[in-house]
């Protein structure tokens, strides 16, 4: 399988190869670091953040409006008895001992 891949493919890779290898020409020479009247490359800065969504503020309620509901639901006792409720659907698995008893670790010797 793989001799027949590879006989299709040489040819396209005899010529690939060297015509990738002509085309890296020279590299470009470098500034000297210790000249400071060397020519340097402008850096352009483009933010991460430009192509993030705009951000909307939320519209805002009536603040006693929200505290009466908290207040007719039970509460921050309420929202504490919700988040430790287990998932919907989550089978508790029962717990059991280990099969093996932990191994203490080795007793230090003191010379």
């Amino acid at each position: 399988m793989h001799n027949a891949l590879l006989r299709r493919h040489l040819p396209a890779l005899l010529i690939a190869v060297p015509a990738l290898a002509a085309g890296q020409g020279r590299p470009p020479a470098k500034a000297d670091p210790l000249d400071a009247a060397a020519p340097v490359p402008r850096v352009a800065h483009q933010s991460s953040l430009r192509t993030l969504p705009r951000h909307a503020d939320a519209a805002v309620g009536d603040w006693r409006a929200a505290n009466d509901t908290v207040t007719r639901i039970g509460g921050w006792r309420s929202y504490l008895r919700e988040a430790q409720a287990p998932a919907p659907g989550a089978a508790s698995a029962p717990k059991t001992a280990p099969s093996t008893p932990p191994v203490a670790p080795p007793a230090e010797r003191r010379p």
